[in-house]
Order: C-alpha cells, then sequence, then structure tokens
C-alpha cells in the first residue's frame, strides 16, 4: 500500500464549461447540467483547499 501525498490540479473553469457542452450534447437537462456545474465547483474549491 503506498502512503504520502497526492497532488491534483482543480478542474478550470474552461474545463467545467467543456464538461457542460459535453452534456448538453448528451442532451442532460439543464437543471441536471446545472446540478453537476455547481457540485463540480464545490468540490473544485474544496480540492484548491485540501491539496
Amino acid at each position: 500500500m503506498q502512503t504520502g501525498s497526492y497532488f491534483c490540479n482543480p478542474p478550470s473553469t474552461e474545463d467545467l464549461d467543456c464538461f457542460c457542452q459535453y452534456l448538453s450534447g448528451e442532451e442532460r437537462s439543464a437543471a441536471t447540467i446545472e446540478k453537476y456545474r455547481r457540485d463540480v465547483a464545490q468540490f473544485a474549491a474544496w480540492l484548491g483547499k485540501n491539496s
């Protein structure tokens, strides 16, 4: 088992926009896309503080 710190850069605004465009292309509803956007943005903020 490997131990230690792992670092990952949070997704950029551009990354999030691309992901939302992908979801739109997959015909996800606007509400679903907005929820995903919010959740990923919150995770990115947490990751930025904790990495």
